[in-house]
Formats: structure tokens, C-alpha cells, sequence
């Protein structure tokens, strides 16, 4: 029963509210027997509610604007970097893939040059054992040389404290 009485009391109090606006909204223009309305000699407030909305439409409007050509803008210029980026790539792989060949022909060459190097060391080592071999050949006859000289020498030696005695 208490809550009854307290929304009556409230509904009582909001139709106490209605009836003051409409009131206001009546008196604000007068109608005339012809049909038409007129304004009552009354100044026009300014809505300064709808006023500060509009503007804070525009404003929103306006920063929206904003937001999309500045949006647009790095767009553009995210799809700018990213054929760069694209490119660059491109040209990465392209540079490892001469590099590789690069690297391959100087490995190539390298190893031609060292068989070279290895067949010239080869040669040089084959002249070294065919002069050692053919030193070796003269071995016997130097041999023998050298002991014809010792004989001759030890002769000579022989005639020499003969002729000093």
C-alpha cells in the first residue's frame, strides 16, 4: 500500500511536469482565428543544448574527416613501403644469387689454380727425382772416380816423401 501511494505521488509529480511544458510550448506561440501562427511577443531563448550538439557534430564531422584522409594518407604510403619492401626484397635475392655464382667461379677458379699449382709442383718434384735419379746413375762412376783419385793421390804422396828424403 506504501508503494502504492509513492508511485501515485511520483506519477502525480510527472504529470505536473508535462503539464508545465506543455504549457510553456503554448504560450510561446499564440494562433490566430485564421489558422496562422504567430509568434508571441515573447524574445526566442536559444536552445543552447541542440547549439553545443551541432557544434560537436561539425567538430566530429570535421576530426572524421580528418581521420580518414590521414588514414587514406598512411594507406597510401603503408602500400608505398610495402612495394618498396617488395622490391627490395627482389633485389636482395637477386645480389645472394650472384654472390653464390660469385662465390662458385672464385671456388672454381681458386681450384683450378691450385691444380695447377699442384701440377707444377708435381712437375718440378718429377725434374727433381729424374736429376736425383740420374745423379744416382753417376754414383758408381764418381765412386770409382773418387777412388782413382784417392790411389792417384796417395802415389803422388808416396813420390813426394821419396823425392824429400
Amino acid at each position: 500500500m506504501l508503494t502504492e501511494t509513492a508511485s501515485l505521488s511520483q506519477l502525480a509529480s510527472n504529470i505536473r511536469v508535462i503539464l508545465i511544458y506543455l504549457l510553456c510550448q503554448t504560450i510561446k506561440f499564440v494562433c490566430v482565428s485564421s489558422c496562422v501562427c504567430v509568434r508571441s511577443y515573447l524574445t526566442p531563448v536559444r536552445d543552447e543544448e541542440s547549439e553545443s550538439q551541432r557544434k560537436a557534430r561539425s567538430r566530429q564531422a570535421r576530426q572524421s574527416r580528418r581521420s580518414t584522409q590521414l588514414y587514406e594518407q598512411i594507406l597510401a604510403e603503408n602500400e608505398k613501403l610495402k612495394a618498396q619492401l617488395r622490391d627490395t626484397d627482389l633485389e636482395l635475392a637477386d645480389l645472394k644469387l650472384q654472390l653464390e655464382k660469385a662465390t662458385q667461379r672464385q671456388e672454381r677458379y681458386a681450384d683450378r689454380s691450385q691444380l695447377e699449382m699442384e701440377k707444377r709442383e708435381r712437375r718440378a718434384l718429377e725434374r727433381k727425382i729424374s736429376e736425383m735419379e740420374e745423379e744416382l746413375k753417376m754414383l758408381p762412376d764418381l765412386k770409382a772416380d773418387n777412388q782413382r783419385l784417392k790411389d792417384e793421390n796417395g802415389a803422388l804422396i808416396r813420390v813426394i816423401s821419396k823425392l824429400s828424403k
